[in-house]
């Protein structure tokens, strides 16, 4: 009976210090389902860089508009945001056309999401004033929104 008592203490006292697993988060790559729209604007253009999530049809259709109003050739998709997100980024004005702007790789964390932008291409390959743009969707993650650039 007392080793009986001794080895339930130890178990007991084992367990007791080890670690939960059910409470880490590991990082998580986030898969990329459409590419919506990827490309250089011709002017003009709303102003500065953008950085945005659009998780609700009304901001998804104000933005549209506003990219049809400059663009005739904007995205025009239905998006379902009880599953999915839309991610859109657009650049700075450019004084030359062949830059681009682009949504590299997206992490989930336990408390955010973070979207990494790098700008792959350089430029300077026509005489054209225009605005790289990227927009992209995801599953809804619900989380904040980091992005990185």
């Amino acid at each position: 009976m007392k080793k009986f008592l001794i080895i339930a203490c130890l178990s007991v006292g084992l367990m007791a210090c080890s670690s939960d697993d059910a409470n880490e988060f590991e990082p998580a790559t986030i898969t990329i389902e459409s590419v919506i729209a990827k490309g250089e604007m011709g002017g003009p253009f709303f102003e500065n860089e953008l950085f945005t999530v659009i998780t609700n049809q009304t901001d998804w259709q104000n933005l549209i508009n506003q990219m049809s109003a400059i663009d005739p050739a904007a995205p025009e998709t239905n998006v379902n945001f009880n599953h999915y997100e839309v991610i859109a980024v657009f650049d700075e004005v450019k004084t030359t056309g062949g830059y681009s702007i682009d949504i590299v790789n997206i992490t989930e964390f336990k408390e955010k999401v973070e979207i990494k932008v790098d700008r792959l291409h350089k430029g300077n390959l026509t005489q054209i004033v225009t605005k790289p743009f990227h927009i992209v969707k995801i599953p809804k993650l619900n989380k904040p929104v980091v992005f990185v650039a």
